[in-house]
């Protein structure tokens, strides 16, 4: 990383010292002149304690509570808020990276205006405003003004809806790439207008889902991963469920399926119809069914010649039907555009048929008030032109639909068009470019806002920290161009000037304006919102009777299918964020760029192999990436990540792989843009030269048989539960088969030295295992000795933890060169193997880090003692002695240490993100996961005050606290009523390579859990 930016200690001192509280008033922007010194500190800043406010996360409108640590007046870290509804203390990979996006040198820091055209020139807020509201204002009658925005919900959608009562000729389009127009749509084509859906995973025994990939990127993945992973042990109260995944690539959420079904493209609708009749022939059908399915040929030689699978379809028909309740989910990239609709429609379809509407399917009041979607947007644009609409003023907000369309879309030509582009930003992106005004934004971590993600869900985000440059919130900013408009609101006695008494007035009148409006807001404000009512605030609805279906269009044999899907950097927001551009995909685990996923029969029919830059072309454009080969890709596809490919957006994102939006069909429907297009028949695929090279971080795709990440059946852990020998049912034959007639050691319960002893050296044994006779006297634990557990089937492998841990403990980011080398520095590495069979190929995921080995091979090898075992049971490192002999990573069996090679570089302002309870390491020394040490320090000291021994949960490290699934858990293995304890001692638990090498971890890992492939009579 580059130091491009510099700022003077003056200009640092005076936000460091600003207040955390102040909030930014109507379109005075310039930073407060007085401030604050430590002389005199603010009452809420004492220096070495964190402060924390509670918030919401801004980057996708699945809207999570988070909490947000500052130390001395600064943003350091983000968790979530365990007391939110949708997320419960969970935060994704994306959020995580939010606190980079804040600290981003590349931010815009004041107003900027475009001088003819030239490049952007600085400017003043007042004279902005003042531009921007006479344009507004004074809008001519024959033209328009369109206000692109992300969505938007509470106060925000109030606030527009004064600007549309102020500007009549105002049209507001909300755009969202990812968006959920499609369920939307269905949910509308089955039950009528105003209502909406949603889905409770945690409710299903059965899953299915076609396309959607609810854990990393579809919808709400942190809300839905949890869900999922609270029926995926085996010990859930309701049974563990089943789960069944189809779509042309394997995806993370393919990856966790016990079933994985490749389907040829374009054939997962006509398995969902196959499947609709299935279903409604062993349950009474309804006439929507009837309806639905009249349009569609279900004919056996038209399903056979689409690759539809009758056996799988009966099969998972058969377990819907039997389960108590069940769930079926559609969408995803390669279910969009029309086909999403139809798609989700069929899978409403068969969730009424089942009787899940109501259980696992939540129906919602719908109370959208603006055009959704590209559909929208791309019809605005077109008639743009045409001519036959005319626009004055364009506001763009929250969305780059410049790099989310097409190139052959009109959305570029209409902001060429336009007489006054206004763009409230925080970079220049793509679509910021063509503007006239700028209008920099603040960041979730400067401005108030609310939203209400749910019904009886109301969010609210305060400030944790002054604005770092002359930037506003979006609320203020509206409300600054209504103000200058004449507009006036409030009573004289109490005028709004901010969009925080916009908002606070919008409160009391939903709440109520009695007399204790005043301490029941500092309550929201502390909570981070209001959610007194439950999140499945569900309404009744009965399935219309007439619901038509386009056919589908008809398919060629042997067409070449060009899909464009989602990844963890989200629509392309996290592609100028250094930490997600390094993080390892997690199928694929290449990194700094895109590529081309492509089965060995298609890489074999255009003469490729793996590393090959290939260029992409259909009817729209070329794109250019490196392929990647695998099996685990459907004949005839061509897949790239969406994200990549910026022009600009800023020195992480611009120049960095290939946009393969660009070339996809810019024709829109209801249901908006379709990722899936038809690759050119002549010179669609060609080998080209070029400097782009393909970096993986991976090893190897395969464990050899070591036992790193383990998989067990159901009915062999239910075998094992009577008494039986547990062993690992990867090694098998089969992935599934039942271990119960193994004849390795003893039983887990069993009695007497020799048979632990015999036992422990059983390579493949799970369960808690004795320690072996030693030749040394171990080292004793007075107090505490901290352990982790990770269940590996709630894992999920979304990669929240690697980022988590690098926000909390200052891991550099050392770019695409040095992590081709092998040099990158995460602490955290996410294993992932295709060792299980072709239905579920993916044995598990699991997250590595240092073991803090009480037999650890790093220290003895240490010339100078830099890293040693401490009576707590950590395997410590003293940064100051480390004199880089790197003997500690030759030594260590698990490869997780770091060296720093390079001083590496931190551009400010991103050096003001570092967590000052860690040390900034150095070139030259060794690194690796502490268990998050200052974390613990600080618990056994307020431990200590309070005269006791810290209890069990109160310490949570940073990966712990972030994950989703709460898979990790932390504690004192000493205190035998500690949730690591109990589960260190599970039927499932297992120490990665200890039974060879006498290592001794303090991690342990449970075994993953699959249910057992037996089809239920296909």
């Amino acid at each position: 990383m580059q130091e491009k930016t510099k700022f003077s200690r003056r200009e640092f001192l005076k936000v460091l010292g600003a207040t955390t509280s102040a909030a930014a008033v109507g379109c005075s922007q310039e930073l407060p002149e007085k401030m604050a010194g430590y002389v005199s500190p603010p009452n809420e800043v004492i220096p070495g304690i964190a402060v924390w406010y509670a918030g919401s996360c801004g980057e996708c409108s699945a809207g999570c509570g988070v909490l947000v640590r500052t130390r001395e007046g600064r943003a350091v870290k983000l968790e979530g808020n365990p007391h939110h509804p949708v997320n419960r203390g969970g935060l994704c990979a994306l959020g995580q990276a939010s606190i980079q996006a804040h600290y981003d040198p590349d931010r815009i820091r004041e107003p900027l205006k475009r001088e003819l055209k030239a490049s952007f020139v600085p400017t003043e807020w007042k004279s902005s405003i003042e531009a921007v509201a006479a344009a507004v204002k004074d809008c001519p009658p024959d033209k328009e003004i369109l206000f692109i925005s992300e969505p938007l919900s509470g106060s925000a959608v109030a606030l527009v809806e004064e600007l549309k009562k102020a500007a009549p000729r105002l049209t507001h389009v909300e755009y969202e790439l990812l968006s959920r127009d499609a369920i939307d749509l269905a949910a509308t084509a089955v039950y009528g207008n105003g209502v909406t859906t949603h889905f409770d995973f945690s409710k299903a025994d059965v899953i299915a889902s076609f396309g959607a990939d609810f854990l990393e990127s579809w919808i709400s993945p942190v809300e839905f991963s949890r869900q999922w992973a609270e029926r995926r042990k085996p010990d859930s109260a309701g049974g563990m469920s089943y789960y069944v995944h189809f779509e042309p690539r394997l995806s993370l959420t393919a990856a966790n399926a016990d079933r994985f079904v490749k389907t040829n493209a374009g054939s997962e609708l006509f398995y969902l119809a196959a499947l609709l009749r299935a279903v409604s022939g062993m349950r009474s059908a309804s006439g929507a069914v009837t309806s639905a399915l009249g349009s569609l040929d279900l004919s056996d030689a038209n399903l056979k010649k689409l690759g539809v699978s009758m056996s799988v379809v009966n099969d998972v028909a058969k377990r819907l039907v039997s389960a108590g309740t069940s769930l079926v989910v559609a969408g995803g990239s390669s279910l969009s555009g029309d086909e999403g609709v139809t798609a989700a429609t069929l899978a409403l379809l068969i969730n009424e048929t089942l009787g899940n509407v109501g259980k696992s399917v939540v129906l919602r009041e719908s109370s959208k008030r603006a055009a959704s979607g590209h559909a929208a947007l791309a019809e605005i644009a077109q008639a743009v032109a045409t001519d036959s609409r005319k626009l004055a003023v364009i506001i763009t907000t929250g969305a780059n639909p410049v790099f989310t369309s097409p190139a052959g879309s009109p959305i570029r030509a209409m902001y060429s068009k336009a007489g006054l582009v206004v763009a409230i930003s925080t970079h220049i992106d793509e679509t910021t470019q063509f503007a006239t005004v700028v209008l920099p934004r603040s960041t979730s971590f400067e401005s108030w806002s609310d939203a209400e993600p749910a019904p009886g869900v109301w969010n609210l985000n305060q400030p944790s920290m002054q604005p770092i440059y002359a930037t506003q919130g979006l609320g203020d900013t509206i409300l600054a161009i209504l103000l200058q408009m004449g507009k006036t609101y409030g009573t004289q006695d109490a005028p709004v000037r901010s969009f925080h008494d916009f908002m606070r007035a919008q409160w009391k009148t939903r709440t109520g304006a009695n007399g204790n409006f005043e301490a029941q807001w500092l309550k929201y404000v502390e909570r981070g919102g209001s959610w007194d009512k439950p999140v499945t605030t569900s309404v009744a609805r009965s399935a219309t009777g007439n619901v038509a279906l386009p056919a589908p269009k008809p398919r060629v044999d042997g067409e070449l299918k060009f899909l464009a899907f989602a990844t963890l950097v989200g629509d392309s927001r996290g592609a100028n964020r250094a930490w997600l551009q390094e993080l390892p995909d997690p199928i694929a685990n290449a990194v700094w760029g895109s590529w081309v996923e492509m089965s060995p029969k298609t890489a074999a029919h255009y003469n490729v192999k793996t590393g090959d830059i290939v260029q992409t072309r259909t009817a729209n454009g070329a794109v250019g990436a490196p392929v990647i080969v695998s099996k685990y890709v459907a004949d005839n596809v061509l897949a790239v990540p969406i994200g990549q490919g910026h022009e600009a957006y800023g020195r992480y994102a611009q120049g960095v792989g290939a946009n393969p939006i660009a070339i996809l069909d810019p024709t829109t429907t209801s249901g908006g843009l379709s990722f899936v297009s038809t690759v050119a028949a002549d010179g669609g695929v060609r080998r080209v030269s070029s400097s782009e090279r393909l970096v993986q971080t991976f090893g190897s795709d395969t464990q050899e048989k070591r036992g790193i990440i383990r998989t067990v059946g159901l009915s062999t852990l239910a075998h094992a539960a009577a008494g039986h020998h547990v062993a690992d049912a990867h090694l098998a034959e089969s992935a599934f088969e039942d271990h119960g007639k193994s004849s390795h050691g003893a039983a887990s319960s069993g009695h007497g030295e020799e048979k632990h002893a015999a036992k422990h050296h059983d390579p493949m044994a799970l369960g808690p295992q004795p320690e072996p006779p030693q030749m040394y006297k171990q080292m004793n634990h007075p107090m505490y000795r901290w352990g982790m557990t990770i269940d590996l089937a709630a894992c999920t492998g979304c990669s929240a933890c690697v980022v988590a841990c690098s926000a909390e403990n200052n891991v550099p980011i050392v770019g695409k060169d040095l992590v081709s080398r092998g040099r990158e520095m995460w602490w955290i590495r996410v294993e992932r193997y295709f060792d299980g069979p072709e239905e579920a190929p993916v044995e598990g995921f699991l997250p590595m880090f240092c073991q803090h080995c009480a037999n650890a091979p790093c220290e003895p090898v240490c010339p100078v003692f830099a890293t040693y075992h401490n009576e707590e049971g950590l395997n410590t490192m003293v940064y100051n002695r480390c004199v880089g002999t790197r003997y500690c990573s030759n030594n260590c069996s698990y490869k997780v240490r770091r060296f720093n090679w390079f001083h590496y570089k931190w551009p400010e302002p991103l050096t003001w993100q570092l967590n000052p309870d860690v040390t900034v390491r150095e070139v030259g020394i060794m690194e690796k996961c502490s268990f998050c040490n200052h974390r613990i320090i600080e618990a056994k000291n307020n431990a200590k005050n309070e005269g006791r021994e810290v209890r069990d949960g109160e310490i949570a490290t940073a990966c712990s606290a972030t994950c989703p699934t709460k898979a990790i858990t932390f504690g004192n293995l000493l205190d035998h009523d500690s949730e690591v304890y109990k589960l260190s001692q599970n039927a499932r638990a297992y120490k990665v390579l200890d039974q060879y090498i006498n290592t001794q971890p303090a991690v342990s890992y449970l075994a993953r859990v699959r249910n057992d492939q037996k089809t239920t009579g296909a």
